[in-house]
């Protein structure tokens, strides 16, 4: 990226842009068209409100094409997990906080120990129900988001004049807006899922005491 100061606003504002977009349209266009109190009952609302007339013109070729959709942003999302997921825990295996042994890379110069540790935490997952594991997965976003929203919010009161490549739009009026959404997600999630996420929220506790725990040895190795 060339221009990152200019550039990086624009894509993510226009990524914001498009999801809201499509998400209003898929809710107005699939409520208006099948009812709220059907698409309530089953579990994929979207496909549903496509074949709820089949005798339509072009009902097949939309059965398809929302179908295809569905499986290249499915594919997508994984790639982007499998992407992200192991490149943060090869960042941590090289700052100390995991064993080194994730902090290696092939010949190609791919964390590859990394990728596998992804790809084991999802072959888990997959072994429970799909709603557990959705909740799940939303709650543990919403904590990043959490994080990562306090953490800008700190770093713009205590470096206020500290050079930024590109700045955040709305600031921090807009950040906290989105720290107590998120807050609101993860009460939503935990009151849908108590047990699955009383057992994620003691594996981010451990998580956090591991930090705590090696944080003062990297500060002293350094």
């Amino acid at each position: 990226m060339r221009d990152m100061s200019r550039n990086m606003p624009k894509a993510l504002a226009t990524a914001i842009g498009v999801a809201f977009v499509i998400g209003i349209c898929v809710l107005l266009i699939a409520t208006g068209s099948t009812g709220a109190d059907r698409l309530a009952a089953v579990d994929d609302p979207l496909f549903a409100a496509v074949t709820a007339s089949p005798g339509r013109t072009g009902a097949t070729f939309m059965v398809r094409l929302v179908g295809a959709g569905a499986l290249v942003a499915l594919l997508g999302t994984f790639f982007s997990l499998a992407y992200a997921g192991s490149r943060q825990f090869y960042h941590l295996a090289q700052a100390g906080f995991l064993p080194r042994v994730f902090g290696s890379v092939n010949s190609r110069q791919a964390p590859a120990a990394a990728v596998y540790l992804v790809g084991v935490i999802g072959l888990a997952t997959a072994a429970f129900p799909p709603n557990n594991a959705m909740v799940v997965f939303i709650f543990l976003i919403s904590v990043s988001h959490f994080l990562i929203l306090a953490a800008f919010l700190q770093l713009r009161r205590r470096e206020p004049d500290l050079p930024r490549t590109y700045r955040a739009l709305g600031g921090s009026p807009i950040a906290v807006v989105a720290l107590f959404l998120s807050l609101a997600v993860m009460v939503s999630c935990y009151q849908l899922e108590a047990r699955a996420l009383q057992i994620a929220i003691a594996v981010i506790a451990v998580l956090i005491a591991q930090f705590v725990w090696l944080k003062p040895a990297r500060l002293r190795a350094n």
